[in-house]
């Protein structure tokens, strides 16, 4: 960032939020140290300003190796200029074109450094706050100025702006070459130039006008092939620079230096003057590899071969750092239990350190989560210090959780480690490759007030683990139960269990695509059953397998193995014992004959604007075919031909008996309802049969619409269900239907999946009026019984940090944590972390609670 009026300065800012970069707390320049701020431009005034000088509105920009530094000079009432500088670091030293530093006083000159930008041009006067961009090759400035000194507002302008000899300037340069062998008869004559203006303005100006005579240029710089001066060599975890030998040829050298491995993040350089090249945006721990190439600045642009390839690798990921200098930092970094706090008593470097300031027994600093994806190991630097207070048995102490609850790896102890010193300690933590986030703590034990200790600059940096290329074994996959058909129309399968170092998912592949045929999902059980199957018809499965690495590595799929459901004689049962439709079962499907946006057919089957049995007059409460007058759709059933009509799909087959319906009940337009009705039924989706044809009757128009006994299926085997609509209550421009359910008749329920059914939090009293967290979980499958055997990961949270994996629930399907923390009135809460059983997957959808709060 660049600023000041009278004096411009450059301040290094946070590339993470925007703030200095060591976060002060008072924002006054004066009371910062004098390296946060660097001065970069003086002015004392020229011939152009007299003796009323100012110079304010600093810009920086970076072109082609070298940073640009812009000020507006001089005495609005006299005349005001822009004016520059150039150096190769954003911080300076920045130099006129006559080599003059910004800040060197010219005795000669009697004033600073500086070289002008742009000046008064006729009624384009006091031009200042220069801004420069580029937009697809074309650079520009923005800047404003007046009609007169005086005149406000100030006007935008907008300049091309050219570069010669890597100085920007508004002038436009051109260039005329010609060879003399295309003009012989001019070869031995005066070569004159003539300069005109030909456009419709008035005014033309011309400035450096040359001419060169220049010999055929066929030699490269030199050396040849360029050579380096300093390798590649990485700066951090994102940054490698490098520089080349300097090149010499009369005409001027270029640089281009070229990025080969093509790993993420790294860039080629363009054609630039500097000889030095810095890639950023690099990926952490990291190879790249560079070449340097020259050329000279003659018409042939002759180059050099390239130099050596050399290769510097990023320095390994920073995933977590802590100065304490930010207090957003310690909000969004820490969570403080006890008497932790930021301050500014004793820090180990900048301005702050965090203190545990005494009398406490269990008193902690929890890091937030630090991302380890990927990662093999890590480390943890810190400063740390105990002051000379500490007695026997008082600490400080450092611990690391990577899943499988917390590990002390340090310790300052009273009467046994040095006190008022600071320590630097480096804390190796490996065993990564299987876990995706870590915590760091410390923690302290005093007894007074007087006893205080510190902690200043964390920072964990992570190394990435080899990538995992194997694929769980065995590869090929195999089963252990072939797919097999049930008389209920679906077909299960159980594959082998695979293994691998990072875990295993599992994907079931269908590849006949006959009717009712589906494919899991990457799913953690080993069994996979196809639901809603057509009758005899052939369905063929493979099983694949993948690792949970970081490149999901498969295996080779297993043998495709067949099976055939049975004949349709009788209808295999419903899911359910009670009713679908009017919000129950998420697995119904409905098509209309106009999907009519905020008013479409699924509304009719998920309870929307029922309270109880009675239903709304809301219209977006239910189906509306809406069209202007209405046109008839083509009808699933070809034989009801086009119509106004809804399609049900209740995901599997059920055995229905009667039902129940809500016409559309919209208090200005009950006349939208059904009226005469013909119903029709199939198992597959093709086959229709007829129920039978129907008359509703008319909705009230009230709240308090309870709707009406809807047609008897008589116990019929389907899963599709079509309701034609022959007419409607009078409505001319719409057909309407707001609710519907279908009673089924008792079946035995096969579970699909498994959900939490609650989670209850509770305080267990631990003695001496202290008191454990507790949490019990319930897991229930979707037939509503409880699931046995399933395994629970949770975290506590709060006054409580533990986390607890693979609790399983007993036959209630209940799951119970408790922490082993005790303490006085704790306040907590707990989350459910993940659900794993051997055979039901969990449905996150269906999750009635997934956490509590004590």
């Amino acid at each position: 960032m660049t600023w000041g009026g009278g004096t411009a300065y450059v301040s290094e800012l946070d590339p993470f939020d925007g703030f200095l970069i060591d976060h002060p707390e008072d924002p006054e320049f004066d009371t910062h140290p004098a390296e946060w701020h660097t001065k970069v431009v003086l002015w004392s005034g020229d011939e152009w300003t007299g003796s009323n000088t100012w110079m304010e509105g600093p810009s920086l920009y970076k072109h082609s190796g070298y940073w640009y530094m812009f000020t507006t000079c001089g005495n609005m009432d006299i005349n005001y200029t822009i004016r520059m500088g150039r150096g190769t670091s954003p911080t300076g030293p920045f130099y006129d074109k006559d080599g003059v530093g910004l800040t060197e006083y010219d005795s000669g000159e009697d004033e600073y450094g500086n070289s002008i930008m742009l000046g008064d041009e006729g009624e384009f006067l006091v031009p200042g706050h220069p801004h420069l961009w580029e937009e697809n090759g074309i650079y520009y400035m923005g800047y404003d100025y007046r009609s007169n000194s005086t005149a406000t507002p100030d006007i935008m302008g907008i300049r091309h702006l050219y570069w010669v000899n890597d100085w920007p300037t508004i002038w436009t340069p051109i260039t005329v070459t010609f060879n003399a062998d295309d003009y012989p008869a001019a070869i031995g004559q005066t070569l004159g130039i003539s300069l005109r203006n030909t456009g419709s303005g008035s005014n033309a100006a011309f400035d450096h006008v040359s001419l060169v005579k220049v010999m055929p240029d066929y030699d490269p710089p030199t050396p040849d092939p360029i050579t380096w001066a300093s390798v590649p060599t990485a700066d951090d975890q994102d940054s490698i620079s490098m520089t080349a030998t300097t090149a010499s040829d009369p005409a001027g050298v270029s640089y281009f230096f070229d990025e080969t491995s093509g790993n993420p993040g790294g860039s080629d350089s363009v054609w630039q003057a500097n000889p030095s090249y810095n890639d950023g945006d690099l990926d952490a721990e990291t190879q790249y590899t560079y070449t340097v190439t020259a050329r000279d600045n003659s018409v042939n642009q002759n180059e050099t071969a390239a130099s050596t390839a050399e290769s510097a690798t990023t320095e390994v990921a920073l995933v977590f750092t802590d100065n304490f200098e930010s207090s957003t930092n310690w909000s969004n970094n820490w969570t403080a239990y006890g008497e932790w706090q930021r301050v500014t008593a004793n820090p180990y470097e900048g301005n702050w350190s965090a203190e545990i300031d005494g009398g406490v027994t269990d008193s902690a600093l929890v890091s937030a989560a630090i991302d380890v994806i990927g990662k093999a190991d890590a480390t943890v630097t810190f400063a740390w210090l105990i002051e000379r207070s500490f007695d026997s048995g008082e600490y400080l102490r450092f611990d690391v959780d990577t899943g499988s609850g917390w590990v002390q790896m340090a310790s300052l102890d009273g009467d046994v480690d040095t006190e008022d010193v600071w320590h630097n300690e480096s804390i190796f933590v490996d065993n990564l490759s299987a876990v995706s986030s870590m915590y760091i703590r410390f923690r302290a034990k005093v007894s007074g007030g007087s006893e205080d200790a510190y902690v200043d600059v964390v920072e964990v940096t992570a190394a990435a683990g080899v990538p995992d290329s194997t694929p769980p074994t065995p590869d090929p996959m195999t089963w252990v139960s072939v797919p097999t058909a049930d008389e209920q129309l679906y077909i299960s399968m159980t594959s082998t269990t695979a293994t691998d170092p990072s875990g295993v998912q599992y994907y079931f592949d269908e590849t006949t695509g006959n009717p009712g045929g589906g494919d899991s999902d990457w799913q953690s059980g080993t069994s996979y059953t196809n639901y809603g199957l057509s009758p005899e018809t052939q369905y063929t499965y493979t099983v694949t397998a993948r690792d949970n690495s970081a490149n999901q590595n498969e295996t080779d799929p297993s043998t495709a193995e067949s099976a055939t459901t049975p004949p349709f004689t009788s209808c295999p049962g419903g899911y359910y014992t009670d009713y679908i439709g009017a919000g129950h079962d998420t697995d119904v499907h409905a098509l209309g004959s106009c999907e009519s946006g905020e008013a479409g057919p699924l509304l009719t089957v998920d309870g929307s604007g029922l309270v109880g049995d009675e239903h709304s007059t809301e219209w977006d409460d239910g189906w509306i075919h809406f069209d202007q007058p209405p046109v008839p759709a083509p009808s699933p059933n070809p034989a009801r031909g086009d119509g106004f009509w809804i399609h049900y799909d209740l995901g599997y087959m059920y055995t229905l008996a009667d039902s129940w319906i809500w016409n559309s009940n919209e208090a200005c337009c009950v006349n939208r309802g059904f009226k005469d009705v013909v119903i029709d039924y199939s198992f597959n989706g093709s086959t229709w049969i007829a129920l039978g044809s129907f008359q509703w009757p008319e909705a009230s128009g009230l709240d308090n619409y309870t709707g009406f006994a809807g047609p008897d299926f008589g116990n019929v085997c389907a899963r599709y269900v079509l309701i034609t609509a022959i007419s409607n209550w009078g409505s001319p421009g719409a057909y309407g239907l707001a609710e519907i359910k279908f009673s089924v008749v008792d079946a035995p329920c096969t579970p699909t999946d498994m959900h939490i059914e609650s989670v209850v939090c509770a305080e267990v009293d631990c003695g001496r009026g202290k008191d454990n967290g507790q949490a019990a979980v319930t897991i229930y499958d979707d037939c509503g019984d409880p699931v046995q055997n399933a395994l629970v990961d949770g975290t506590f949270s709060g006054d409580f940090n533990e986390t607890f994996y693979d609790v399983q629930t007993d036959q209630n399907g209940d799951a119970v944590f408790t922490t082993a923390g005790c303490m006085k009135k704790p306040s907590f809460s707990f989350t459910v972390d993940d659900v794993d059983h051997g055979t039901l997957p969990h449905d996150p959808g269906d999750d009635l609670a997934t956490g509590c709060s004590g």
